[in-house]
């Protein structure tokens, strides 16, 4: 649920970016509208080597249970972004919590799921 919400949550919130039909001050042109949807993808691919390094220090399940530290920093910034900097650390760092889950816990799953079902889940 966490991944696609950070996947999806461009979409709508680009709409009412870009329309500046919102009281706030904070708004985006087309150009930043697309950093704003596609940067989570860089921080994925940046955190990918950092899921693998996390998973061995911390264990699967360490790992998924950290994660929460910076999805929360990152949706904290994205909530009280005053800028398009805010913005875009705040995608940005989600994106990594993208990667650390995506990796963590299928892993986790596939090791602690019985031999009947492991392929079904």
């Amino acid at each position: 649920m966490g991944v696609g919400a950070i996947m999806g949550y461009s979409s709508p919130a680009g709409i009412l970016l870009t329309s500046n039909s919102t009281n706030s001050t904070l708004y985006l042109t087309s150009s930043q509208n697309s950093w704003f949807s596609s940067i989570s993808n860089l921080g994925a691919m940046v955190g990918c080597p950092l899921a693998g390094i996390c998973i061995n220090y911390f264990g699967r399940r360490g790992t998924i249970m950290y994660a929460v530290v910076p999805v929360s920093i990152g949706w904290i910034l994205i909530a009280a972004g005053q800028n398009f900097a805010m913005l875009l650390v705040g995608r940005f760092i989600t994106g990594l919590y993208c990667s650390l889950v995506s990796l963590a816990i299928p892993t986790y799953v596939a090791e602690f799921a019985s031999p009947h079902i492991r392929g079904t889940l």
